[in-house]
């Protein structure tokens, strides 16, 4: 029908939805199922013909595993980093006035992230259940704050509401 199609702005080369089977190994029911499920998009419609940017049809094609695998793309496995070491803590409590006016623990050195759930039961056994920042520096400059805020009465009062209704 169309002998070949061009986009008037980027030049690139438009594909039909049978062409876009085609290039993706897919029937072309299965194209217009993709899109109307919402997981492919077409770049532009000419009235029922849907068309395709062969570059959008190339990232489908590396972010879809199913796609993927249909055309034998090899997604390069994702190395597992490790986390950093050498890192130091501070401990910032929040005495009711958050906690830049709250009282500070003595730093950690050697710090890992083991240690946040020890943290958080040493602050709650010498302090109650009060809110605190961890401040984590890494030796190459990096920094990370993890805060714990406890739940408010209103959200333990409507836990344990639920609690209840689900004995029931």
């Amino acid at each position: 029908m169309f002998a070949h199609l061009y986009d008037p702005i980027t030049g690139e080369k438009l594909l039909t939805a049978e062409e876009a089977a085609v290039y993706l190994d897919y029937h072309r029911v299965s194209i217009r199922r993709l899109v109307s499920q919402g997981v492919l998009r077409p770049y532009k419609r000419a009235g029922n013909t849907l068309l395709f940017l062969k570059a959008d049809l190339d990232r489908f094609k590396l972010t879809n595993a199913w796609a993927a695998r249909k055309a034998s793309v090899e997604i390069p496995p994702v190395a597992p980093q490790k986390p950093p070491s050498n890192l130091e803590a501070a401990v910032k409590l929040d005495l009711g006035l958050g906690p830049i006016f709250g009282k500070a623990l003595e730093p950690i050195k050697n710090f890992t992230w083991d240690q946040i759930p020890l943290i958080r039961a040493e602050v709650d056994s010498k302090h109650g259940n009060i809110p605190f920042e961890v401040e984590i520096k890494s030796p190459d400059g990096g920094l990370w704050i993890v805060s714990y805020e406890p739940p408010t009465w209103f959200e333990r009062l409507a836990k344990n509401f639920k609690k209840k209704r689900s004995r029931e």
